[in-house]
């Protein structure tokens, strides 16, 4: 089973450009906070995007995958999410590389983008005001916790631009030209 763990932070595109994938390619593709949702539903704030327990989701996260997995027939598939999240206390919290070995992640892509363009996204999307500041310490965050899990898991990580399309389309051609 190949996951490819498509990453960054809110408001960077990573669900719009895994939506086109599936249209493109025909890519199997969830969310983390779907998969979350559906296991618990309470566990998850929709307006502040913060979460209660942090560990606690990512357990909830690998059961869902694995529920998922029986249904694919070892075909590579999406899987957006985050390597950092804002916990309850609004502070942004690093999930622990152990979680994306359990979920069998073997590529990473992450989405990055200037906070002011998140900022933006953000407030025509959620109708809030995310503190731009706050946007470009969690991006960093995001990047480097990102680096250290392809590090540990020695997989690959591309890094590209919000919305490259093609850069997303190359990255994900070369898994499935490495599985034929």
């Amino acid at each position: 089973m190949s996951i490819i763990f498509v990453a960054g932070i809110h408001g960077v595109g990573k669900t719009s450009c895994c939506q086109s994938m599936v249209d493109i390619m025909g890519i199997p593709h969830f969310t983390a906070s779907a998969i979350i949702k559906s296991e618990q539903a309470t566990a998850i704030d929709n307006q502040t995007k913060s979460v209660k327990n942090v560990g606690a989701n990512q357990t909830v996260l690998i059961n869902g995958v694995k529920r998922i997995l029986k249904n694919l027939n070892d075909r590579p598939w999406l899987l957006d999410g985050h390597f950092c999240i804002w916990n309850i206390n609004g502070q942004a919290e690093a999930i622990e590389p152990c979680v994306f070995q359990h979920l069998g992640v073997s590529k990473i892509i992450v989405f990055e983008d200037s906070p002011s363009e998140i900022h933006a996204r953000l407030s025509d999307r959620d109708m809030s005001n995310y503190d731009v500041d706050k946007l470009r310490q969690i991006q960093e965050m995001e990047l480097n916790q990102a680096q250290l899990v392809a590090k540990n898991l020695s997989i690959p990580v591309t890094i590209l631009t919000a919305f490259d399309m093609k850069g997303f389309q190359n990255a994900i051609g070369k898994i499935y030209e490495q599985r034929t």
